[in-house]
């Protein structure tokens, strides 16, 4: 049984189309790659209506990990913290280690108006109460789990390479184990001169077959020229020690029943 994920992208510069989500991008990535399932990714404005509305409803559907990115700074739209404690019937509170470090760290700068600009910067240090914080290692805002129900939700900043190294960190060192004997292998094959409507009855029946897999098909245009390429995708997650024979099987199906398709020669290529 895989672990099942939801995550939440908290930044009104991803609803108005100003940035990329690429940390939902990077997540659902990784989160696969340990074993994981992603069922939903929701992107919501920086607001605590929507930030207390969303956990919630996502509390209710179960999901072992409830992963938020995004609302951690020191600025004015920063509310994640407050949404989180709002959606748990919890207060804010100030971390003594983090008031702290955001002091000493800012301290040494020469600013003209140092105490005014700690101040802001001190709403960093407000977490949840009963939150287990996580460190920050590459900025300054820190993340913090709690456990409401069936889930733990972990909430990290919107900063990639911050929310990378703490994502790594917890699985690391919190006893986040996703699914260590679960690993995953993606085929792709290239398919010339051929619809995706033509590839229906194979995909059709690779499901039927190793419907006991979880196993995901997406067929994407691939077109080059006037003629129309088709890019096959095949994602396996199973067994360690099992996968191999498996993508193995399915690929000498999938190459005979290629050939049927068209007259060139296949071109294949792996991802791991």
């Amino acid at each position: 049984m895989r672990e099942v994920f939801e995550l939440i992208s908290i930044g009104t510069e991803l609803t108005n189309g100003s940035t990329v989500n690429t940390n939902g991008y990077w997540l659902a990535k990784d989160i696969r790659k340990n074993g994981g399932i992603v069922n939903r990714i929701t992107i919501i404005n920086d607001e605590l209506e929507q930030i207390e509305t969303v956990l919630n409803e996502a509390i209710k559907r179960k999901p072992k990990y409830i992963v938020t990115t995004g609302g951690l700074g020191p600025t004015h739209d920063d509310k994640t913290a407050e949404g989180v404690a709002r959606a748990l019937g919890l207060k804010t509170k100030e971390n003594k280690m983090i008031a702290n470090m955001i002091k000493q760290k800012y301290n040494i700068l020469d600013y003209t108006k140092q105490d005014q600009l700690i101040k802001f910067r001190l709403k960093m240090a407000r977490i949840p109460e009963r939150a287990e914080l996580v460190l920050n290692n590459i900025g300054t805002a820190p993340g913090f789990i709690l456990k409401k129900e069936l889930s733990i939700i972990i909430c990290l900043p919107g900063v990639p390479k911050e929310m990378k190294d703490m994502f790594r960190s917890i699985i690391k060192n919190i006893n986040f184990q996703i699914h260590e004997c679960v690993t995953n292998k993606e085929i792709n094959y290239v398919i010339k001169n051929v619809t995706e409507t033509s590839l229906m009855p194979l995909v059709k029946r690779i499901r039927t077959k190793y419907n006991k897999i979880h196993i995901y098909i997406k067929t994407h245009p691939h077109t080059k020229g006037k003629k129309n390429n088709i890019r096959l995708q095949i994602i396996i997650d199973h067994d360690k020690t099992k996968i191999k024979e498996i993508v193995s099987s399915i690929d000498k199906e999938i190459k005979v029943e290629i050939k049927k398709l068209e007259r060139i020669p296949i071109k294949k290529y792996t991802t791991d």
